[in-house]
């Protein structure tokens, strides 16, 4: 939707509501308004911003994350929740790389 201060909290709020009404009504054939990108380049994209605003350890970490575990092909907007969370529950037999994986891809 947006970063802040680009997007308010508010408005970021009324967007969110409206797109799972949207969702609800038509039962998952939403797909967000945009340009087409890659997961492969949102990958880079967002880590290139992380680069900006972490420190170095923490590039390096989500970068060996991402790059190791989340190796989605096609359109970042068609990656789902479902298919995020099964790349992680396969982490189950690596119980510190399992959370570490989950920041990376669903960063606070």
């Amino acid at each position: 939707m947006g970063r802040y201060p680009d997007l308010s909290l508010a408005d970021a709020r009324k967007q969110a509501k409206q797109l799972l009404a949207n969702n609800a009504l038509e039962e998952g054939a939403f797909v967000p308004e945009g340009p087409i990108i890659s997961f492969a380049q949102a990958r880079e994209d967002f880590l290139a911003d992380c680069e900006r605003r972490n420190k170095p350890r923490t590039v390096a970490d989500y970068r060996r994350l991402l790059h190791k575990h989340f190796t989605f092909k096609g359109d970042v907007r068609e990656v789902s929740r479902a298919q995020i969370m099964k790349v992680i529950s396969k982490l189950s037999d690596t119980p510190s790389e399992k959370p570490h994986a989950y920041v990376a891809i669903y960063p606070a």
